[in-house]
């Protein structure tokens, strides 16, 4: 990890304290993301020779280059399939597991929407756990608790970037004979064990969207260990009478797989901005990485006694921040999950900082003085 003392943004080209002038980040003069590209002269040739092409895009050459290079990059013999969406490649996943209407997946309540959306739209059932105080990842003393007759699937998340135990899960997953799928959308280039998460669980999806480090628009990668699975989900991306044609565009395929050689640096940078954010704010409870992880920062998460406040003060300062997640297992709707002590106050005191490629050292001096500010 870079040290504090050398902190420099290797992609920074902002001003602290200028709106940036890029999408949602205009109009914030910190904002919480500010999703990266490639340079312009590392895209143009490969976008002269797609044009020249015909922009043919049902060749699915750049798709299948992306799916190689990941497959590469995460020293994995996996299948990978690049699509369209995280949210229609964590429904489609699930699909693949061959699960009947009613069988129950055991979730964190603390989670993205789009892993309800996934089981509601399989006509599966939530059973929500808790999470880790320090971590905010799935805890998997709650997940053997709640496992039942009808549980089929643990779907586990690496919240903001940050590995939850993996091998744990796997013991859990192997022995009550559960499937494990992981939400890994914002951890691309995250390890656990110096292994890359793909290697966990019978399957996963990793995203390409504006809060990770590697970005392409929209789209997003998923992993199968068995072939069958695998052979399950191939028809999903190709219009077919079995298949939605879900594959990911050529274009954005392109986009992806310039950026797959500097995940590496991405990652780094992230946890660098990270320790910073500790150094300069002091005595908070920031979120914690597990002993033996490499996190790949979303966000930069920590817990507070009044967040709507300093949220407030910050927004005045121009600082884009966000509470995120609900406690889902609290909605009106919810299945009864009883109570979720660690979950009901992370969601109730969490609030994310910015963190992303693009940030500088200034930037986050900037967001500390505002922040030690309010937190009075």
């Amino acid at each position: 990890m870079m040290e504090a003392s050398s902190f420099a943004a290797p992609f920074a080209f902002s001003t602290p304290g200028q709106p940036s002038g890029r999408g949602q980040g205009a109009y914030w003069k910190i904002p919480l993301q500010r999703p990266s590209l490639p340079e312009w002269e590392d895209t143009c040739p490969l976008v002269r020779s797609w044009w020249e092409d015909g922009i043919n895009s049902g060749a699915q050459f750049h798709q299948r280059a992306l799916e190689q290079k990941i497959q590469k990059y995460c020293s994995s013999d996996r299948r990978f399939f690049a699509v369209i969406s995280y949210e229609i490649a964590l429904a489609l996943t699930l699909q693949a597991l061959c699960l009947e209407p009613g069988d129950e997946v055991l979730v964190p309540s603390f989670a993205p929407e789009a892993c309800l959306r996934a089981i509601v739209w399989n006509r599966l059932k939530p059973m929500f756990c808790d999470i880790h105080p320090e971590t905010f990842t799935m805890d998997p003393d709650s997940v053997a608790r709640r496992v039942t007759r009808k549980s089929k699937v643990i779907l586990a998340v690496h919240t903001f970037g940050v590995p939850c135990d993996a091998l744990a899960l796997e013991t859990i997953a192997r022995h009550r004979r559960l499937r494990l799928v992981f939400d890994a959308a914002e951890a691309f280039g995250a390890q656990w064990k110096n292994e890359a998460l793909s290697e966990f669980g019978d399957a996963g999806v990793f995203s390409f969207s504006g809060d990770g480090v590697l970005h392409c628009g929209d789209g997003a990668v998923v992993y199968f260990r068995d072939s069958r699975d695998a052979a399950r989900f191939d028809p999903y991306r190709r219009p077919s009478p079995l298949g939605f044609g879900v594959g990911l565009p050529e274009f954005q395929a392109l986009i992806a797989g310039i950026q797959v050689p500097k995940v590496e640096q991405a990652v780094s940078y992230r946890n660098a901005v990270a320790a910073l954010y500790r150094q300069l704010i002091p005595g908070r409870e920031w979120q914690a990485v597990p002993t033996g992880a490499r996190a790949a920062r979303a966000s930069a998460v920590l817990l507070l006694d009044r967040p709507e406040k300093v949220a407030l003060a910050l927004a005045q300062a121009g600082i884009e921040t966000q509470r995120r997640h609900p406690a889902h297992h609290l909605e009106a709707d919810a299945p009864g999950s009883g109570i979720l002590p660690v979950t009901e106050t992370v969601a109730a005191r969490a609030l994310s900082l910015p963190l992303h490629n693009e940030i500088s050292r200034e930037d986050v001096e900037y967001v500390a003085a505002a922040f030690l500010k309010a937190d009075l």
